[in-house]
């Protein structure tokens, strides 16, 4: 059977540098043979599998079964991770960059967190998407915030209708409050690292706590649609699931929250990291955490399929995730290159490539 390999940047908050992951994907049985040369070309099959008899796994957390749940995936580790570390003379950490590819270039929008506890995005520039160079300065700063605050989990795209811009979602952290925002800069001034040129930060939601915002990079019936986690809805603490919300305006439109659309498990919360579009589906990888104590937590990334037309429509969420902690990892970082953990047990998306047909 013919298996697909692909490589997959994955954001990983397990210590303060940023690896690199490999990831093969592989399929059991014939009823999943693959149909064409197409990401994950097995979804085909799958998804006229889940059409034919399926349920959905949306508020009451069940998932597609029967055949469909042989569609497996594995992730492993780069052997040369990691590929980015703090300077040590001002950072503390640096992880969850954004990541995007322009012409033959790699682009990571990366968190450094300093120690004056602001959080600020830098660039760096990879040719293979292995060997990574920093950028000097700064590339991305909120003005005004002096302390506890900054920038967070950035997420780098290029919407489908505005092929010369870049746009970056992220977190915007000030006096204990978390919101999702949104800039984006122009093509060149991206490529030639300009900060000059973003565009004034636009809050999405503003005054609410929100996190995990991610886009779907084009319109769906003349809308544009995106996943996030909001902590409170009518007062209420609701923040454990994903919530769909649309703009009819990317540039100047408000957006409106359409309620959750995947809820998690039991105690558990879920949130979107990235969205990648296959032949016939959205691909959602998203991250599973869990409070295991009052300081400990435990982050999983796993992957769902959503209906290509519409996204309130999650078609398949296999329980399996695709990238898990290692409890031996962290002791093995601190032990060969004297790196500590910031959050143990922890991994996060923010970022993947798609390279041509068969990899991302």
């Amino acid at each position: 059977m013919k298996k697909l390999v692909i490589l997959i940047i994955i954001i990983i908050s397990t210590f303060n540098s940023i690896p690199r992951l490999h990831s093969e994907r592989a399929s059991q049985g014939d009823a999943l043979r693959p149909m064409a040369t197409r990401i994950f070309p097995e979804y085909n099959q799958i998804i006229e599998h889940i059409k034919r008899d399926h349920r959905y796994w949306k508020r009451t957390g069940e998932s597609a079964l029967g055949e469909v749940s042989q569609f497996k995936v594995s992730v492993r580790e780069h052997p040369g991770n990691p590929i980015l570390i703090p300077d040590y003379k001002n950072e503390v950490f640096v992880l969850n960059p954004g990541a995007i590819r322009i012409g033959d270039t790699y682009y990571l929008a990366v968190r450094s967190s300093t120690r004056d506890k602001l959080s600020r995005i830098f660039i760096a520039t990879s040719k293979d998407g292995y060997n990574f160079q920093r950028k000097p300065g700064f590339f991305y700063a909120i003005p005004g915030i002096d302390s506890n605050g900054g920038i967070e989990d950035s997420r780098l795209l290029i919407v489908k209708e505005f092929p010369n811009r870049v746009f970056m979602h992220f977190t915007y952290c000030h006096d204990g409050i978390f919101e999702i925002a949104e800039s984006s800069i122009a093509m060149q001034d991206f490529i030639n690292i300009n900060p000059a040129g973003w565009s004034p930060m636009k809050r999405l939601f503003p005054g609410k706590r929100d996190k995990d915002f991610v886009l779907i990079p084009r319109m769906l019936n003349n809308r544009y649609y995106a996943y996030h986690r909001p902590e409170f809805e009518s007062g209420q603490l609701v923040g454990r699931g994903i919530h769909l919300a649309y703009t009819d305006n990317l540039i100047d439109g408000t957006w409106e929250d359409l309620g959750m659309v995947m809820a998690p498990r039991k105690d558990y919360w879920i949130g979107a990291g990235v969205v990648l579009e296959a032949e016939n589906a959205w691909i959602l990888i998203y991250h599973e955490a869990q409070q295991l104590a009052d300081t400990d937590k435990r982050y999983v990334c796993k992957i769902a399929l959503i209906d290509k037309e519409n996204p309130a429509n999650i078609l398949y969420a296999p329980e399996e995730p695709i990238l898990e902690s290692n409890p031996s990892e962290t002791e093995m970082l601190k032990k060969t290159i004297g790196l500590e953990s910031w959050v143990p047990n922890v991994k996060f998306i923010n970022g993947a490539i798609v390279l041509g047909k068969e990899r991302l």
